[in-house]
């Protein structure tokens, strides 16, 4: 054995995501990176540094999964369902294969269609226009049953069965303490219902699939998350379709280069890997399959509806005694599954007594999808509304009640400590930015015709503390350029500019002589790019793969000083006597005595502690001017504090908050999707009738990162920041609603005809 293994080769570990456990083993790695010193500034991690692929982007050079075209390239195109519900009865796909360029057609031998847009089969053809045609030409008989594609219908006794069972899913419930007694305990009880609305991702890059069934590769391109995940489902299901074919991870490689988006509907498969290597391996031919924005909005997921009914007790000095919640989320056809609704009961805030139970409705409409902070925004819209009411109940300060409930451990403080928690300098700096002791006293007073008003909330994030295991190679050479390479995936959060500032801070050279290779199964198996795990996954396993291949030049260095390799360290690319650090040489020096062009190594990131929780924190506040006269919302001004541990890269860091914080105020104010009853058709599926907000509507955003480096998490120090901005949105936006009107809107999205009926209730109820 090693002398210098530390730990058993392979161990089981926990990995924490969203909330959910997931047990795994994982292989550790040989030696660990020191943890980078607290405050001390650094040469390159810190410092805003441009995307490496910006340049690329904005001129249009950049190559998207539907930007290839290799020689011999057709078009696959879908056919789809257009019945809600139905027995299939007869595919005839005989005039299509009659029609001009028609290469070949796909029947899946579906029995039954569960929603409008299921696919049913595929044809190919030599151009788009002509596999659309062929499309339109293949007759399917359907036998048409009852179908429901609204969540309270589909909870109705009669309602027909999405699944030929019961439309409600199988219940998640928790429960702490003893809820009744909490309740005897409050001094003050507030019962709320709320609603959200279902949210369609719309990446500005549909689902895209290129397959190329070659001799001796089938290659696939893919615009995916999740590279390592999605091979192994392609090779899964081919094997199954094509036993008699060698198919293994040897000769099936997937790539993407960049992605346009994904935020959760593109976690894994799409669906479309696998169709298109089937025609291609019938034409011969390189396939293409993309997505129409109409298809993406039917079939590729969507953050699910809510109903959430809550009950919260405290007593007037403050104190919560008692949670409990009931939910459910619709969603759709799928076979199981239901958005986390508890994240905000079960965890933000100090209180011993809580219980909870949410659960899953089946609907014949496209599949729900992990959407940015699955569960999250749903969860505190609904209970940061109520949490404010309750404080003007009992006359407190919001933000004071709030920080009376502060918890220092997990599960309402009845947990594991955190790893890191610096959500109470969020609270002080982001309420000194908005200007927290200027709001409005009373709820609606204010003056005019355009009223202001300033709300909060706060939000935690049950993920982001990283996936161990995942691996990154490293090549030196001798001319001191350094290679560095993994299956991770780039979808336009900036991994490869903080793996290169990572790589270059280690080794203490420029960021310009690190080349980032990523976004090929080829390479060794990175990390999924979902539950703002990337960061945390991916950048210890770069610091771990240089301290792997660095030690690989220790017997030159030993040579050189005469002391054995275990008397040896390497900081800053520098290899020296522990003892005497002035003795060493830079790896550019010592790689000159070796004979080879090149040394390589590997790293992976080890195990999460398991004594701590890796959460993110964050404190929202924004000012928002509602017109009396149109019902009109404006947000004016957005404050998003958050505590995300170190930051590598604050340039992409506030990119990633100030795209959550657009989108969120989009889910406030304007975007739901739409289904019309009588035909099972989402009626609103692009982006003239789906109203996602334009730039020109975006708020003023101020961006505060706290000072608080995680000092266990991992040996950088950081945690996940690409879903946390989305989470505490909505609940802030519908505060300071309140704030500004005193109408309490509790169904998102909060259009004008809401705040219009709102603004008529209270003026007739105070006249």
């Amino acid at each position: 054995m090693n002398e210098y293994r530390r730990f058993p080769r392979r161990i089981k570990t926990v990995v924490e995501s969203e909330g959910d456990h997931h047990i795994i083993e994982i292989e550790l790695p040989e030696h660990e990176a020191e943890v980078l010193p607290q405050q001390e500034k650094l040469n390159v991690i810190g410092h805003e540094i441009p995307r490496r692929e910006a340049v690329e982007k904005v001129t249009g050079s950049a190559k998207y999964t539907g930007d290839y075209r290799p020689q011999g390239l057709i078009y696959g195109k879908l056919v789809r369902s257009s019945k809600a519900s139905a027995l299939i009865r007869e595919v005839d796909l005989s005039e299509a294969e009659k029609m001009p360029g028609v290469k070949a057609v796909l029947s899946l031998s579906r029995d039954r269609v569960n929603y409008v847009g299921d696919v049913l089969g595929a044809v190919a053809a030599e151009t788009e226009e002509q596999a659309e045609d062929a499309v339109r030409a293949v007759r399917v008989v359907y036998e048409e049953e009852r179908f429901v594609v609204n969540m309270d219908r589909a909870m109705r006794e009669n309602a027909p069965k999405v699944l030929g069972q019961e439309n409600l899913g199988r219940p998640v419930e928790f429960t702490r303490g003893d809820i009744q007694s909490g309740f005897n305990q409050a001094d003050e009880i507030l019962e709320g219902e709320f609603k959200t609305q279902i949210e369609i991702h719309n990446p500005i890059e549909p689902s895209t699939s290129m397959a190329i069934w070659g001799a001796d590769e089938i290659l696939i391109y893919d615009a995916t998350q999740t590279i390592d995940i999605t091979q192994e489902w392609v090779i899964r299901i081919l094997k199954s379709i094509f036993p008699d074919e060698d198919i293994s991870d040897n000769n099936l490689r997937l790539r993407m280069d960049y992605l346009g988006g994904g935020f959760g509907c593109k976690i894994g498969p799409c669906g479309l890997e696998t169709i298109a290597a089937r025609l291609s391996k019938t034409t011969n031919s390189p396939v293409l399959i993309a997505l129409s924005r109409e298809e993406n909005s039917l079939d590729q997921g969507n953050r699910p509806d809510s109903y959430q009914k809550l009950k919260i007790g405290a007593k007037r000095t403050g104190e919560l005694t008692a949670i409990e919640l009931e939910g459910y989320s619709s969603v759709g056809a799928a076979s199981r599954g239901s958005d986390n609704l508890s994240p905000a009961a079960r965890e933000m805030y100090k209180c011993p007594n809580v219980q909870l139970k949410y659960q899953g409705v089946f609907l014949n409409a496209g599949r729900s999808r992990a959407c940015r902070g699955p569960g999250h925004p749903q969860a505190f819209f609904a209970f940061e509304s109520l949490l404010d009411d309750l404080a003007e109940k009992i006359d407190m300060d919001p933000l004071d009640f709030r920080i009376k409930n502060y918890a220092e451990k997990s599960d309402g403080d009845t947990g594991r400590p955190y790893s890191s928690k610096g959500l109470m300098e969020c609270y002080e700096k982001g309420a000194e930015a908005i200007g927290w002791s200027n709001r409005n006293q009373t709820a609606g007073d204010y003056a005019g015709d355009k009223k202001r008003g300033i709300g909060m909330s706060s939000l935690v994030w049950t993920g982001g503390a990283g996936v161990p295991g995942s691996v990154v190679e490293v090549d030196l050479f001798k001319d001191g350029k350094v290679n560095i390479r993994s299956g991770v995936q780039e979808i336009g959060t900036g991994t490869m500019t903080i793996m290169a500032q990572v790589a270059a801070e280690d080794l203490g050279i420029d960021i310009d002589d690190v080349n980032v290779q990523i976004g090929d199964s080829n390479y060794p198996p990175g990390c999924p790019s979902y539950g703002s795990l990337a960061t945390a996954s991916i950048t210890p396993s770069v610091r771990n793969a240089i301290i792997e291949t660095l030690r690989k030049l220790y017997p030159v260095v030993a040579r050189r000083y005469r002391v054995s390799e275990d008397k040896l360290e390497s900081a800053n690319g520098v290899i020296r006597v522990k003892e005497n650090p002035s003795r060493g040489m830079h790896y550019r020096d010592a790689i000159k005595n070796v004979s080879e062009s090149k040394i390589t190594g590997s790293g992976r990131r080890g195990p999460n502690p398991r004594d701590y929780v890796g959460y993110t924190f964050g404190a929202h506040f924004c000012e928002v001017e509602i017109d009396i006269i149109t019902g009109r919302t404006k947000v004016l001004k957005y404050v998003a504090a958050h505590d995300s541990g170190r930051i590598i890269n604050p340039l992409t860091c506030r990119n990633q908050v100030h795209g959550a914080i657009i989108q969120g105020i989009g889910y406030s104010l304007t975007e739901q999707r739409i289904m019309d009853n009588r035909t099972g058709r989402m009626t609103n599926p692009n982006f003239l009738d789906y109203r996602i907000l334009p730039i020109t509507e975006a708020p003023e955003i101020d961006v505060i990162f706290s000072s608080t480096i995680d000092p266990v998490l991992n040996s950088l120090g950081v945690k996940g920041i690409g879903e946390p901005p989305r989470i505490g949105v909505a609940g802030c936006v519908a505060n300071a609603i309140y704030n500004a009107s005193g109408i309490r809107v509790t169904h998102l999205p909060i259009t004008p005809e809401k705040m219009i009926n709102g603004l008529k209730t209270r003026k007739e109820g105070s006249s």
